[in-house]
């Protein structure tokens, strides 16, 4: 009776590692080739100005979860074994308060100095515009990570 029991959870654990790799691998491929597409339409110039601006993008975006993503995933995974929802909820909402004030105060401080920033440590003019409009996306991606 025991022995069933562990083959049906370790056939569902199995099954959830295969949709999570294939998950993965098709992120992948998808993102190899949006960055192909991207390459092709904007040309070298643009394209590595474009990665500047991402790679920019990314620092920050860590920055403002301030490692909020590992507390998420112990606290709501220790509350709900406790079933305790109250608990649940408001470590949930600590972690997007927390990560959409940090992150509207990143968006405001490179925002507002990208000019000096970029021609002061980057010396490329055109990351400027690129820079403003990417970075705005750090509150909602700090929000689907929390």
């Amino acid at each position: 009776m025991g022995n069933g029991i562990v083959t049906s959870q370790l056939s569902v654990i199995v099954k959830n590692t295969g949709l999570g790799i294939g998950g993965r691998l098709f992120f992948l491929l998808v993102r190899f080739c949006i960055a192909l597409i991207v390459a092709r339409t904007l040309g070298p110039q643009q394209y590595g100005i474009f990665i500047l601006a991402m790679s920019i993008v990314v620092v920050a975006q860590a920055v403002s979860l301030m490692g909020l993503e590992p507390g998420m995933v112990k606290f709501v995974a220790e509350h709900r074994a406790h079933n305790d929802d109250q608990r649940v909820k408001g470590a949930i909402s600590f972690g997007l308060k927390t990560s959409l004030i940090s992150s509207f105060l990143l968006v405001f401080i490179v925002f507002v100095g990208a000019n000096f920033f970029v021609k002061e440590v980057f010396h490329k003019d055109a990351l400027v515009p690129v820079l403003r409009v990417m970075i705005l996306c750090i509150p909602f991606s700090c929000v689907t990570l929390i």
